[in-house]
């Protein structure tokens, strides 16, 4: 599995005869796809395939070491249901076309997978590439009928596109919200809600992040 450029990690629970017809589905499914199959059936078999899934943050520190910062400017978009290989494929073309790799992790199940785009920061134009990556980002996302986080919030940085998003009617009732409570504009400004000429990457800095 080495050289895969993907890879699911499913748990299968009930009773010990449903598990066992359930892992056969599973390896008669895989065989018939002509895809690798790895069951873990003992506890440590588990926990070995389980490392691998906690394996991403210090592949990212890897990565670090190399010149690269992970940001998490994109986060964890979610897209309905059977949409999910549309958006990795065209997150992946995305990335590709400004050179930039990611790790890519999550929820297969939910829709909802996590992003974290490895910036080459010694680049002169590396604001501008990751400009262009958010906003394709988030036109790829409208497109398929997803939101932009599932679990993280939307904060400065998805701000400014809720509009694109969740349409004109939603943008509009964030901001009434926003006005009837915060009147004099002092709570988290720009969070949710953006302001006027509200730049989406004000602040972000380059943060290596350590295994």
């Amino acid at each position: 599995m080495g050289s895969a450029p993907a890879l699911i990690l499913l748990e299968v629970d009930g009773e010990r005869e449903e598990v066992a017809e359930r892992l056969e589905a599973l390896e008669t499914l895989a065989r018939r796809l002509g895809v690798p199959l790895k069951v873990g059936r003992t506890q440590p078999e588990m926990d070995h395939l389980w490392r691998i899934r906690h394996a991403a943050s210090p592949v990212i520190a890897a990565r670090a070491e190399q010149g690269l910062v992970s940001m998490q400017f994109i986060e964890d978009s979610v897209v309905p249901d059977g949409c999910l290989s549309r958006y990795l494929l065209g997150l992946d073309g995305i990335l590709a076309a400004e050179g930039t790799d990611a790790v890519v992790f999550g929820h297969a199940g939910d829709g909802n997978v996590h992003v974290n785009p490895l910036v080459d920061v010694g680049r002169s134009d590396w604001r501008e590439r990751v400009g262009r990556i958010l906003e394709r980002t988030v036109e790829l996302v409208a497109s398929l009928g997803g939101t932009l986080s599932g679990e993280h919030g939307d904060g400065r940085i998805r701000a400014p596109f809720h509009e694109r998003v969740f349409g004109p009617d939603a943008a509009r009732a964030f901001r009434a919200v926003k006005t009837r409570l915060d009147p004099s504009g002092v709570l988290n400004p720009g969070v949710v809600v953006p302001g006027a000429d509200h730049d989406p990457l004000l602040g972000l800095t380059p943060r290596r992040r350590s295994g």
